[in-house]
Order: structure tokens, then C-alpha cells, then sequence
């Protein structure tokens, strides 16, 4: 029952950060970067989850394996509790992180006061 429980929690993750993607402000680039892409798209920034920090405001996590375009302090991407998806991106993202898998991470268009990159929406490309 528990692992029914999961799959069904792990689908939901997964429909809610697709159906969050298709009504994005800002254009899902997930192909290599030419080079002149904003720093904040995905194609600058992804990899493989290496680190997840939850505290009392969000998750701070960190990319190996790929593109770190935002430079964020300590290498550190930021998802606040307060994102409208918060959940459901957690759990994408705990489960990229378990399996591996390349997560590419949208983020705002400036680092936040601290320095880190705030992740608005992620994609997972399973078969990379």
C-alpha cells in the first residue's frame, strides 16, 4: 500500500511541475546553451542533485554534472515554502536526487539576498 501511495505522490510531483511548465512566463530552453541565453533559463542550469538543505523557509539543493549559469553563492539553488508548487517541486526534486536523473532548474532572474538562485520550475529528463 505505502509504495502505491508513493507512485501515486511521485505522478502527482510530476503532473503538477508539467501542468506549472506549460503556463511559465518564461520560455523552458532545454537545449545546450548557444552562449547568449539569459543566465536564469535551463539550459544554463541543471545537473544532477548532489545536496538537499531543507530549513525553515524552503530547500536549498546543488547541481553536479552539468551548468551552474545564475552563479549562485556556494553553488546553492533556493525553493521557498512559499512557491504556489512548493510540494510537489520538493518531491520531484527529492526524487531526481534519488534516482540521478538530470534536473534543469528555471530560475528568477536575479539571485535573491543571499545570494542563491530561486528555482520557479523544474524539468526532468529521464533518460538522459
Amino acid at each position: 500500500m505505502t509504495g502505491r501511495i508513493v507512485r501515486v505522490g511521485v505522478f502527482l510531483a510530476v503532473v503538477l511541475t508539467t501542468f506549472s511548465l506549460a503556463f511559465a512566463k518564461k520560455p523552458l530552453m532545454t537545449e545546450p546553451s548557444s552562449g547568449d541565453d539569459p543566465a536564469w533559463v535551463v539550459a544554463n542550469n541543471f545537473g544532477r542533485v548532489t545536496l538537499l538543505y531543507p530549513d525553515r523557509g524552503g530547500v536549498y539543493f546543488k547541481l553536479i554534472d552539468g551548468k551552474t549559469g545564475m552563479r549562485p553563492k556556494d553553488g546553492y539553488y533556493y525553493l521557498p515554502l512559499s512557491h504556489p508548487n512548493y510540494q510537489a517541486m520538493y518531491d520531484l526534486l527529492y526524487r531526481t536526487a534519488d534516482k540521478k536523473w538530470k534536473l534543469y532548474v528555471n530560475c528568477d532572474t536575479k539571485l535573491n539576498a543571499n545570494g542563491h538562485a530561486t528555482a520557479n520550475h523544474f524539468a526532468v529528463h529521464f533518460r538522459e
